[in-house]
């Protein structure tokens, strides 16, 4: 079966199958493996003389009529472009009668992508040109503890409690 007409559901793989009145019914199938040319596999779900749609099946809900093809009547599909807005020139857009400074790039791509590297080359070598000096010294962080300990001496605070806090 074709990949486009598998479609991954949350509780597994469903396929529209065409129903006796014209409309689509949603049907769960297991799926085996997927064998390339031949698309994927189905193990169990399907029965033989079932119609599966399977040009547009991201684009039917379940009991909505379908329209069958005959094999080999389907043409092939051109790409074509948009058709632009009556009265818009390229490049000449205007917005409160000032152009549109945007739609120069998003008209010419190669020149953005060009632009846009050329950019980045510069960010890369003035970064590499910068030195570390120009920067201020940076003084590591110091920790000053004050403990009051009744009866013990500077040195029994320094070897018990500066020790301990340097391990930390």
């Amino acid at each position: 079966m074709p990949q486009l007409a598998v479609q991954q559901a949350s509780k597994g793989h469903v396929v529209y199958v065409i129903k006796d009145d014209g409309t689509a019914a949603l049907r769960p199938v297991v799926v085996g493996d997927y064998s390339g040319e031949k698309g994927i596999l189905v193990a169990s779900g399907l029965q033989d003389g079932d119609r599966v749609v399977v040009d547009g099946a991201l684009k039917v809900v379940p009991g909505q009529p379908v329209k069958i093809a005959e094999p080999g009547s389907a043409r092939p599909r051109k790409r074509t472009r948009p058709a632009r807005r009556e009265g818009r020139r390229r490049g000449k857009e205007e917005i409160d009668g000032r152009p549109v400074f945007t739609h120069f790039f998003i008209d010419r791509p190669i020149l953005s992508s060009v632009i846009s590297l050329l950019i980045v080359l510069a960010g890369a070598v003035s970064l590499s040109c910068c030195r570390s000096s120009k920067y201020p010294e940076m003084a590591p962080p110091e920790v000053t503890i004050d403990a009051i300990y009744p009866g013990a001496t500077a040195e029994v605070i320094a070897s018990n409690v500066a020790r301990r806090s340097k391990c930390r």
